[in-house]
């Protein structure tokens, strides 16, 4: 916000306040605002401060925000498809994962709906299947790589799977080879009961294919620790993106020494294909046609697939302009709308 448009006009750390000026030696287009101002608050001062007036726009992307904003009068609530990743991840160097049978099994069992749901419950918002990592679903070029590399939610294939490689369904449901039971540990790191019921969700989904998905949760001070020394046998992983071009970060992805892909399905072979058929290219056009031809054989090795990426919620004041979340639109990650042209209808 104070690149270019604006400036600098107050600051204060302690009190997470920010204010901006019109910037008098800026080029371009004046800026509409005579001043911007934000204020760091944890999300029921900010909902409270919102309602009293306070502050113009504010997130509302939880159920309880929603209804507290519910009646408001001139107030319009805006849903974009926000550009983030919810990823499931398989350890595929753990004994019980290093079949890529069991791996597949693993993921066809998962019911991606029925995550959706919960995570989204009472926030009316729906998205195109996130099949990709590389583009979004509302970008140019976008092909859904799941559906591609044959991923779709099926129980009784998933079952199959794992009668195929030599995994038998025991007494209690749980399948077992030579003696051992096929267990997993799936850590959370939040007590957030949406966080809860979505791997609940995922324990009794893999219970069904006779997986005993064992659900531990942990401090969120252990995340990055646990997450790169590998303390789990599966996983799931948000992160954002800020830019629109995904094929630039291809190797970020999907290369055998990336911090994002902790499946252990990468390899020198992986990384040389990479590097050759997307990396070398310098068209952008070339670029991700190739990264989008490549991502489906990728996901084939079944270590990672995308789940969803989810909404951005705010609630603004009727005729505030250009501050709303919609990607090449407003106020979102991939930067696009000039800050200049923020600012009230006439």
């Amino acid at each position: 916000m104070g690149a270019g448009p604006y400036t600098i006009d107050e600051f204060d750390a302690n009190k997470d306040y920010v204010s901006f000026k019109p910037n008098t030696e800026w080029w371009g287009d004046k800026p509409l605002l005579d001043k911007v101002t934000f204020t760091g608050m944890d999300s029921q001062a900010a909902i409270n401060a919102f309602k009293n007036g306070q502050i113009d726009t504010v997130g509302t992307g939880t159920k309880d925000l929603m209804e507290q904003v519910k009646g408001m009068k001139d107030v319009v609530t805006y849903r974009a498809q926000q550009t983030a990743n919810t990823i499931l991840q398989i350890d595929s160097t753990k004994p019980q994962f290093q079949d890529v049978k069991v791996r597949e099994a693993f993921f066809k069992a998962v019911n991606i709906d029925q995550q959706k749901q919960i995570a989204w419950n009472g926030l009316n918002y729906e998205e195109d299947p996130a099949g990709s990592l590389t583009l979004f679903s509302f970008q140019p070029g976008y092909t859904d790589s799941m559906k591609a590399a044959g991923w779709k939610f099926d129980v009784d294939g998933a079952k199959k799977l794992l009668d195929e490689a030599g995994w038998k369904e025991g007494s209690d449901g749980i399948r077992e080879k030579d003696g051992v039971k096929l267990t997993a540990t799936y850590p959370i790191f939040s007590d957030d009961p949406t966080q809860k019921a979505l791997a609940q969700s995922l324990q009794a989904q893999e219970k069904a294919i006779g997986i005993d998905l064992k659900v531990d949760v942990r401090p969120s001070s252990k995340f990055s620790e646990d997450y790169t020394s590998k303390n789990w046998d599966a996983v799931g992983l948000r992160f954002t993106s800020s830019d629109p071009f995904g094929a630039a970060w291809f190797c970020q992805l999907y290369c055998s020494d990336s911090g994002l892909n902790l499946s252990g399905v990468g390899d020198a072979d992986l990384d040389k294909q990479i590097k050759d058929e997307v990396e070398s290219l310098s068209d952008p056009e070339a670029q991700t046609a190739a990264a989008m031809k490549l991502e489906p054989e990728i996901y084939k090795r079944w270590g990672l697939i995308p789940i969803y990426n989810g909404p951005s919620i705010v609630t603004a004041k009727k005729g505030l302009a250009n501050l709303t979340p919609e990607p090449y639109v407003g106020l979102d990650l991939f930067g696009i709308q000039p800050v200049e042209n923020v600012g009230w209808e006439k």
